[in-house]
């Protein structure tokens, strides 16, 4: 395919020349721009998952890909078209990979946890200023990943002396950080559109919480002694995009988040997502904003399937923007393997 701009700051200077705000929605692209850990064969190579009825790597095979939301979301499909034709006699089958199905759902985050890295202070701060040269050019950033490196970019301000990038919506409430909504003066919004491992619902206060560092323990130390006492983080880990838009509605942060694309203006980028059919209701909430006028995907290697798959599914997008909407949307594609985010 061809892109329009060789790299993403060159697409930036294209948006600055028209009207509105500057949006950015990152996939797992960003994170595994960062290190290999977070790739989707890393994850499902380090995954321990004993309990299976099935060996894991068979799953993940039959499935054809590593993509743990992928593999759920064919599971699923699985079990639903086994009850229409069998009518109920199989049953047991169904239960088999619906059990697995929460499984590898769960271990996904267990996962993350494992292999992600131990604290902010591992990562250099030469990476650091990379990343946040970038994401402070933005005035919403959504976040579509489960991990620690966003809220970790936003707050490093040691490594370029610049301060805190913007708010995602978390105050101080006596020793907890409790989510009360973005102030409207705020320059930079944060949304986590899927939650993240950093995020904790109270069941006393019935309010989503996040957490910081405090008492010597790091925030992953927290996510896996929370995760060994069986305490989840408030994270959208379901399959397709149909069970997505269920676990959003469920939670008043996620869904205020997810209705927060609506009113989308001017130019909105992508960065490392690749449009796939487990974020369709992402993208279409995001193209059916009537004030947005511009979209640029970032495509990491231009000659390669999945960015015909991105082409396709882009092409999808602007349509349901100028059908919605009755004026076009504004279509351009960058290469976002340079320069390097971290």
């Amino acid at each position: 395919m061809v892109l329009d701009f060789q790299n993403i700051d060159d697409a930036i200077a294209d948006a600055k020349n028209k009207s509105g705000d500057i949006s950015l929605i990152l996939g797992n692209g960003f994170s595994s721009a960062y290190g290999e850990c977070f790739r989707y064969p890393t994850l499902k190579s380090r995954a321990e998952i004993p309990n299976l009825s099935r060996p894991k790597d068979r799953i993940f095979e039959e499935s054809g890909s590593d993509d743990f939301e992928t593999t759920m979301r064919r599971m699923s499909y699985t079990t639903s078209m086994l009850r229409l034709y069998s009518q109920g006699s199989s049953s047991d089958i169904c239960c088999q990979i619906e059990n697995d199905r929460l499984l590898i759902k769960n271990a996904l985050v267990e996962t993350l946890a494992d292999i992600h890295p131990p604290s902010s202070r591992s990562i250099d701060s030469i990476k650091y200023r990379r990343t946040r040269s970038l994401i402070r050019k933005f005035s919403r950033i959504y976040s579509l990943n489960y991990d620690l490196l966003l809220y970790w970019a936003t707050l490093n301000s040691d490594s370029d002396g610049e301060g805190i990038i913007g708010t995602d919506g978390f105050y101080k409430d006596g020793d907890s950080l409790v989510w009360r909504g973005h102030p409207s003066t705020a320059t930079t919004k944060i949304y986590y559109l899927h939650g993240g491992m950093h995020l904790y619902y109270d069941e006393e206060d019935k309010k989503i919480h996040k957490l910081s560092n405090q008492k010597g323990k790091t925030i992953i130390s927290q996510v896996r002694e929370n995760l060994n006492n069986g305490h989840y983080p408030c994270v959208v880990t379901e399959g397709s995009s149909k069970d997505k838009i269920k676990r959003i509605l469920e939670s008043n942060y996620l869904n205020t988040s997810y209705e927060s694309l609506d009113t989308l203006s001017g130019s909105l980028f992508t960065f490392g997502a690749s449009l796939d059919k487990n974020d369709n209701h992402i993208f279409d909430k995001a193209s059916g904003a009537p004030n947005l006028h511009s979209l640029y995907i970032g495509v990491r290697n231009p000659h390669s399937a999945s960015a015909i798959n991105i082409n396709a599914r882009a092409q999808e997008i602007k349509k349901h923007h100028d059908d919605k909407n009755g004026k076009q949307l504004t279509l351009k594609f960058y290469n976002s393997s340079v320069p390097g985010v971290w």
